[in-house]
């Protein structure tokens, strides 16, 4: 499930959506690491009713709001 393929997939759509999509700079080492967390772990406690969810580049950008929203909960 979490493989380094999968790891390397979010990362780089991570750092993608930065770069060119918001054009701004990209996160930190730990933040991309954060994000890979936060990735994995939704789509394990999704597991439970869509079995069959892939971690595709569709899933990684739907997921960039929602760890956002989490962090800003984390620090409040």
């Amino acid at each position: 499930m979490d493989t380094s393929k999968e790891r390397k997939l979010i990362e780089e759509t991570f750092v993608l959506a930065f770069a060119s999509s918001l054009q701004v700079e990209v996160p930190s080492k730990d933040a991309v690491e954060h994000f890979v967390s936060f990735v994995i772990s939704k789509r394990i406690a999704a597991l439970n009713y869509l079995p069959n969810l892939p971690i595709d580049e569709r899933f990684i950008y739907s997921s960039i709001p929602e760890f956002i929203n989490y962090l800003q909960e984390c620090h409040q």
